[in-house]
């Protein structure tokens, strides 16, 4: 039995928004009977543990603070260059340098390629904050009535323009100028006009120099990275097979990549968020590599659903010394390993009898040869990848990057609520700061509204954590260094050595992915932000208390404010991005095949873009699971296949549209008639508001609607609507069978 669920019905039965099946394509949905079984192999209550969430946690660890060779060098590179900094404005005695500082952690956090992309908008928001914060503190210095509410109203701008550009980090840096440039107490207010532009212009140096020395010494390649990360996992998956029955006493092919330890299939089911953060690196540095933006993230999740298969092996009821069933496992594993060596090599493999089975059965096995059978052909884009001086394509990418992002009205409504929010956290933290006329939190417990502000409830909680865990482990750091280190410090050498030893733990920490990066930056930041207003050895110990104290009631401020206001969870943000999709994908295809206006580029950037943040949405689930919640991992692994299920409907539909025919009408072919295609398309208007229902009770109800598939299709060759049909007609079943289940008073 399941374990019973608690909390809103928003909570309990919101997203589950589908599950993917390996039912053939036009197969009549019963719900009476198709729907009391599972049909994949991932569909299986996980046992539920009283010490589950500590193994997550652990497990977590592991993967987050694995050492790797680009781990080593981007952990000495800012290390090195921390201290340098440190040497040059402790020795100098530089008011103000730890800012500099700063910046060198935050540029940190991309890599290379995206650095030097961004470079300029970042440059223009740090002054333009600057400039902001001193123009309304020259203004309105002693005129708080109207300096506060217009802070608010600056911070609530940039943060909706944080949601609607293309670049984000640079109104980040927009918000922590401004932040620092407008202080909440004002006892002098020419010397904090003063520090202000000073601040902005160290940041602004800071941005420029650890910028510059990421390009130049130990660039990191995240397209090389990502193909490295996803051959270890399918050498993992390789790895599983060999020591579940094919070749159990073998040693492990080390294959091309020898000498690198083969990681475990739990580390490799968590690699989802770093492979999409490497992805997003390698598309800012190649505009070419964003023409095949949603190929390449079909292929990312396609292993993902492979690792998750491989995973379920152990509990497939068949017997282990079955000798069809060792040399099937066998066929997979020589798959596995074929395909990871073409990903490091960066060539398109050949085209060979993909490892199948005659067999019926749905379990883990059936649907590793299933996935496996579509992957060589998703690896076309190695092509583009392996020309030398990269080549432009015969044909624009259609993920043309501007400035501001195509956003639906739906968007532009949560941007502009999300914007509203954290001005109105950021006023109240002031108000907070000044009825109790505590300085010393106000700069901190202001910035922390900005910075803890995340699209959804569960992120928020997420980066709040890391927010306050890091800068508590760096208040332990600096309580030891000042009672312990300091009073036996005699030169600038002991500082150094002290400073680069935390430095390095949190360059360590804050390589890794956007899941516990931040962590580490917070580490970094609140040392210097303790340490570094004065010069010399110091027991001041009240900055640590201060700062933790800001942080903590910034927290508190943003969350009550996120849970009053417009409150955004993951499940039903996901469920409602998927029927935009949706919707999206209906308008597609009815433009015109000789569309003039840009409308089929436009929707196609906005499918791009819509499917990474389903993917992130997905990934950000485990943030609001509590831990007796025993069927999270399941139910994460279920949405990912129906994402993936999604992405090969979008890629039948613009695969048609690229071909400049109407959808469906093969060259030579008769059109195809205009109901058929309006037909489809009121069925993804359907299932799009079968979605968008908010009442879970209403949506079982209205997923009767959903039209059974019509009659198979011939196996042999499928036209280009017949993919598309069968590719919808799987995704209806899938809303279909997961909203039904999930409802309180499940249809029988």
């Amino acid at each position: 039995m399941r374990p019973t669920r608690t909390g809103p019905n928003e909570l309990e039965n919101a997203t589950h928004i589908t599950t993917l099946t390996a039912m053939p394509p036009g197969t009549v949905f019963r719900p009476s009977t198709d729907l009391a079984r599972p049909h994949c192999a991932v569909n299986r209550p996980a046992p539920y543990s009283a010490v589950a969430w500590e193994n997550r946690l652990l497990a977590l660890i592991r993967e987050e603070l694995a050492p790797s060779p680009t781990r080593w060098r981007s952990a000495i590179r800012l290390t090195v260059l921390c201290v340098l900094g440190t040497a040059l404005i402790t020795a100098s005695h530089m008011e103000g340098g730890q800012f500099m500082v700063l910046m060198f952690f935050l540029v940190a956090m991309s890599d290379a390629p995206t650095s030097k992309a961004t470079l300029g908008p970042n440059l223009l928001g740090c002054i333009a904050g600057g400039g902001m914060g001193v123009a309304i503190l020259s203004a309105f210095a002693d005129k708080p009535a109207i300096r506060f509410p217009l802070e608010a109203v600056v911070i609530a701008g940039s943060m909706y323009l944080v949601r609607a550009t293309t670049v984000p980090m640079a109104m980040l840096f927009f918000d922590i100028s401004f932040v620092i440039a407008v202080p909440e107490f004002l006892p002098s207010p020419g010397v904090q006009l003063y520090d202000g532009v000073r601040a902005v212009l160290f940041q602004t140096v800071g941005i420029a120099v650890g910028t510059l020395v990421q390009i130049l010494w130990w660039p990191e390649n995240p397209e090389s990275l990502l193909l490295t990360d996803l051959a270890e996992s399918l050498r993992s998956v390789a790895d599983a097979c060999r020591r579940r029955g094919a070749d159990p006493d073998r040693d492990p092919d080390p294959g091309p990549l020898s000498g690198a330890p083969i990681r475990s299939l739990r580390t490799s089911a968590a690699r989802l968020f770093r492979q999409l953060d490497l992805l997003r690196e390698a598309e800012a540095g190649d505009r070419w590599l964003r023409q095949g933006h949603t190929e390449q993230i079909k292929f990312i999740t396609d292993i993902q659903l492979l690792v998750f298969a491989a995973q379920g092996l152990d509990g497939d009821s068949n017997p282990g010394d079955d000798p069809r069933r060792i040399e099937r496992l066998a066929r997979v594993r020589r798959e596995c390993e074929r395909l990871a060596a073409c990903l490091r090599d960066r060539r398109v493999p050949e085209t060979t009898a993909p490892p199948g089975s005659a067999s019926s059965s749905e379990d883990s096995l059936t649907e590793m040869e299933r996935i496996l059978s579509g992957l060589p052909s998703a690896l076309v884009f190695l092509a583009h990848l392996s020309q030398t001086g990269r080549t432009p394509p015969t044909r624009e990418p259609l993920s043309k990057k501007g400035l501001f992002l195509p956003l639906t009205p739906e968007d532009r409504r949560r941007a502009i609520q999300y914007g509203v929010k954290v001005g109105i956290a950021a006023s109240l933290c002031g108000a907070i700061c000044q009825a109790l006329s505590w300085p010393g939190i106000s700069g901190t417990c202001v910035l922390t509204t900005v910075l803890v502000a995340q699209a959804t409830v569960g992120l928020s909680r997420h980066k709040s954590a890391l927010r306050f865990g890091g800068a508590l482990v760096s208040g332990l750091a600096v309580l030891v260094t000042v009672d312990v280190f300091m009073p036996n410090m005699e030169s600038l050498a002991s500082l150094l050595t002290v400073i680069g030893s935390v430095v390095f733990v949190a360059a360590w920490i804050g390589s890794g992915s956007t899941r516990l990066a931040y962590f580490g930056v917070q580490i970094g930041v609140t040392l210097y932000l303790i340490l570094f207003p004065r010069f010399g050895p110091t027991l001041d110990l009240v900055p640590i208390r201060d700062r933790l104290i800001g942080i903590l009631l910034g927290i508190v401020v943003m969350a009550v404010v996120d849970a009053l206001l417009w409150p955004v969870f993951t499940r039903s943000a996901l469920r409602v991005k998927v029927a935009g999709l949706l919707r999206t994908l209906s308008e597609l295809r009815a433009v015109a095949p000789d569309d003039a206006g840009g409308r089929r580029e436009s929707l196609s950037v906005s499918m791009h873009r819509g499917i990474a943040e389903v993917l992130t949405l997905q990934e950000e689930m485990i943030f609001e699971t509590t831990t007796a919640d025993a069927d999270a991992e399941n139910e994460r692994q279920l949405v990912m296949r129906a994402i993936n299920r999604l992405q090969a409907l979008f890629l039948s539909v613009l695969k048609s549209a690229r071909e400049g025919r109407p959808p469906g009408n093969p060259e030579g072919a008769d059109p195809v008639p205009a109901a058929s295609r309006d037909a489809l398309s009121q069925r993804l208007d359907l299932l799009a508001e079968v979605l968008e229902e908010p009442d879970p009770e209403t949506r079982a109800t209205r997923v009767r609607d959903l039209a059974p598939p019509g009659p198979s299709a011939t196996p042999e060759v499928l036209s280009t609507e017949s993919q598309v049909s069968a590719a919808l007609a799987a995704f209806e079943r899938d809303v279909a069978r997961i909203t039904i289940l999930r409802s309180p008073d499940p249809i029988r």
